[in-house]
Formats: C-alpha cells, sequence, structure tokens
C-alpha cells in the first residue's frame, strides 16, 4: 500500500427522531446521499469531525454511526458544540488517535459545553502532538483559522496552535467542520483545511452569515501517501 485514503466528515447535525423520509434534505437524507458519493473513493477511515447529532442526542449519533457504518471501516469521531462529548464517545468509542500507514491522525475537542465558540487546550494538544513520531494530521471541530469574524465561529486557543505549528514540521495538515463552509490555507508547512457540512451549506462574510444554496455540500476525501504528502479531494453531496 502506497497511499491510504481519509473520508472526513462533518457537521451532519442529525436529530432525536429521523426526518421524514419523503424530505430529501433532512440531515439523514443529505447523509446517506453524502456516504455514496464517498464511497466511491474507498475510504480506509472516516474522520467525524463534530456536531454529529444537533440536539446532543444518543438517538442521533446512533443513526449517524449506523449510515456511516455502510463504508464498512474505522470510525475516529469528536465532539463538536451541538454534541455531548460522553454521547460521542459512548457511540463512537473514545479513541483520540489513530495510526495508518505511517500517518498518525489526532482528534482533539474544542467544544464547550452550551457555547458556539470554541476552547482549544494548547499545551496538551501540543503533548498529544508531540508524542508522535512521523507525518500528522489534526482533526478539531472548531477551525483555527476561521473565515468568519462573528464571536461563534472562533475558537479560543486557535491562534497559539497555529504559531505552535509552525515549528513542528511533522504536522502537514489542520482539518476542521463548524463553519460549514469548505476552505483551504496554507501557512508554511501547515495546511488549514475546512470540511463542508453534509447537510447544508453557509456563507461567512465577516461578522454575518448566510444559508449558501448554491455552496459546496459534502465531504472531502484526503490522500495521505507514504511518503508525507497530502492531497484531498472535495466531494459534492448528490442533490
Amino acid at each position: 500500500m502506497s497511499s491510504v485514503t481519509i473520508a472526513q466528515i462533518s457537521d451532519t447535525h442529525m436529530r432525536y427522531a429521523p426526518s421524514d423520509a419523503a424530505d430529501d434534505f433532512s440531515p439523514d437524507a443529505t447523509l446517506r446521499r453524502t456516504v455514496d458519493a464517498v464511497a466511491s473513493y474507498a475510504p480506509d477511515l472516516v474522520l467525524l469531525t463534530g456536531d454529529i447529532s444537533d440536539d446532543g442526542s444518543l438517538e442521533g449519533c446512533e443513526r449517524a454511526r449506523d449510515i456511516i457504518a455502510r463504508l464498512g471501516v474505522p470510525i475516529l469521531a469528536t465532539p463538536g458544540n451541538h454534541d455531548v462529548a460522553p454521547i460521542v464517545a459512548q457511540v463512537f468509542g473514545d479513541a483520540t488517535a489513530t495510526t495508518i500507514l505511517g500517518w498518525h491522525v489526532v482528534a482533539i475537542d474544542t467544544a464547550v459545553p452550551a457555547k458556539e465558540a470554541g476552547r482549544l487546550d494548547v499545551p496538551s494538544a501540543l503533548a498529544a502532538i508531540d508524542a508522535l513520531d512521523g507525518p500528522t494530521l489534526v482533526a478539531l471541530h472548531h477551525p483555527p483559522i476561521s473565515l468568519s469574524t462573528h464571536p461563534w465561529f472562533q475558537l479560543d486557543g486557535g491562534g497559539a496552535l497555529v504559531s505552535a505549528l509552525a515549528e513542528r514540521p511533522n504536522v502537514r495538515a489542520v482539518v476542521s467542520g463548524h463553519l460549514h463552509q469548505a476552505f483551504d490555507v496554507h501557512l508554511g508547512h501547515v495546511s488549514y483545511i475546512g470540511c463542508p457540512s453534509s447537510w447544508y451549506g453557509i456563507a461567512h462574510h465577516g461578522s454575518t452569515w448566510v444559508e449558501d444554496r448554491g455552496g459546496l455540500v459534502g465531504a472531502h476525501v484526503f490522500h495521505l501517501a507514504h511518503n508525507g504528502t497530502l492531497t484531498f479531494t472535495a466531494v459534492r453531496r448528490p442533490n
């Protein structure tokens, strides 16, 4: 094996009760179509980066797990601001890292109970990263670099993380969700990549945002090579 494929799915927003099956744009229906689109890439791992549930429910997380399980591969999940962290751990397991083809994938919890914005324990995050030797991908719910200036879409400690990672060449990418808008920013050797939501898109403009019906919805698929290089593909969810 010369490369490994990781599918990132984010902001599925599943609820306690499934939506009407006739609703093609419900969280359930859009996640099913996203998973179907990702399946053609034959991922080796699914990285689920928060807001798995919309209401913190066990049932929402379980349905997300069952839909994604169609891919037949392990799932590494981290909670978002809509989730309840112990429930996410109950449904998906409490693993926060995995190693595949020499790559380390580290998921770091940035959610704060009852808050939209995130918070990062930078020393703990760096300790987890520094314990690893080899190319590393870091996964968060809240992006350390945000397209928005609104307080809800910020990560306390994000700037400190960016500064610290500039001195850690083993970290090749930081992937995140929360914004419902895809982006790709390169700072030195680190790529900061935001994943779209599987449910609906948002367009951010300074401190304001609107639903973006024409924007990218779906997932990202990462291709991690044995030589430590990384590329990714945006996978648009069929309407």
